[in-house]
């Protein structure tokens, strides 16, 4: 069973300090800090089981949280009654469905004789179909953990599963194509969010060393939540935050750093960058200067951001990231081998203006 995660808020207050030194090349500013104000003061005032019990937004925002259908639903009618798609009259009517479609989750109350349990295994489905077309290994060959409080799961054979699960599983499975994990000696991941596809990648590959970088919320959920899955191989914190990091690399271990800290890694071996929804909220000056230091250390660069300008003007910037800053990035000495609209397992991302995932590779 899998230990349930849990709060030690001395080392939150050790990230946020170290966050707080960030040199001028990487401070934080605009609809970041006010972010990051938020989610410091959520998690010092609740705690990481009340937030995940209340179903918190600051949690979902970085994967942590794996809301239930009803949930999500509910949401979903909100945003289409805000977009007008939807009157209220027709809001209520759909809200009262929709509890009525999550309580009978058996029968098929869908379009095409289908029920909500008949979608959860048809994503579980596509992401089998999608492995034996990409090469990746299945998601049969793991299980999700129950680390979280009172997450949404499902199972298929007795194994559990999300649907937001299934979504990293699609990004690691899109890399699968082009990276041999089995020969991979480091994952650098900037913006770890949740570690949500450190787990994956982990229980898939498990010889795979994992350096992770982000500011100290997300940071601070990650290894929490990590260390709940896989506290061997957990390198700790204060070893990581200053001291040289080659002198604290633990092969296959996860170790876990400032995110301006990427300036002082040395890594040896095949290495993969790995970046997911995080350059959408930089300025393209700020952008640029992770991909310097991505194109110094790895092989292979995997992002999915959103390509457009609609992608990162929703967060208030005045020049967002699009494919063409990614493509000028890395045009020295990298190839880009594969873009493609991004999915969840059942539907394009639509979010965002488009989102793809993107892999160069070294030349």
């Amino acid at each position: 069973m899998t230990n349930k995660v849990t709060d030690q808020l001395s080392l939150l207050e050790m990230m946020v300090s170290d966050t707080a030194d960030a040199p001028a090349e990487f401070s934080i500013d605009g609809p970041t800090a006010g972010f990051l104000q938020r989610f410091q003061a959520d998690l010092r005032e609740k705690g990481l089981r009340k937030m995940a019990l209340e179903g918190s937004r600051l949690l979902n925002t970085i994967g942590a949280c794996n809301y239930s259908p009803l949930q999500q639903m509910h949401y979903n009618l909100e945003q289409r009654l805000e977009a007008g798609e939807i009157d209220r009259d027709e809001h209520r009517l759909l809200a009262q469905a929709s509890g009525v479609i999550f309580d009978k989750h058996r029968v098929n109350l869908l379009p095409y004789e289908l029920s909500l349990e008949d979608l959860n295994h048809a994503a579980y489905r596509a992401c089998e179909l999608y492995a034996r077309a990409t090469g990746a290994k299945p998601p049969g060959a793991f299980s999700f953990s129950d680390a979280f409080y009172p997450e949404y799961m499902f199972e298929i054979e007795g194994r559990r599963y999300s649907y937001l699960g299934l979504y990293y599983y699609c990004r690691y499975a899109f890399c699968a194509q082009y990276v041999d994990f089995d020969k991979l000696e480091n994952v650098v991941e900037i913006g770890s969010g949740s570690g949500r596809a450190v787990e994956i990648i982990k229980k898939l590959h498990p010889r795979v060393t994992f350096h992770l970088l982000d500011l100290a919320p997300q940071l601070y959920v990650s290894q929490r939540f990590l260390e709940s899955l896989f506290p061997e191989d957990i390198v700790n914190y204060e070893l990581t935050r200053r001291g040289a990091p080659a002198r604290t690399v633990k092969p296959g271990g996860i170790h876990f750093y400032p995110h301006y800290r990427i300036a002082d890694l040395q890594l040896e071996g095949p290495t993969l960058s790995w970046n997911t929804m995080v350059f959408c909220i930089m300025s393209p000056d700020r952008a640029k200067r992770y991909f310097d230091e991505m194109r110094r250390l790895a092989e292979h660069v995997y992002v999915v951001e959103p390509t457009t300008a609609a992608g990162g003007a929703q967060y208030g910037l005045s020049e967002p990231n699009t494919f063409e800053h990614y493509a000028r990035f890395m045009n020295d000495g990298y190839r880009l081998v594969a873009r493609q609209p991004a999915f969840r397992p059942l539907a394009p991302i639509k979010a965002w203006g488009g989102v793809d995932d993107m892999l160069w590779r070294r030349t």
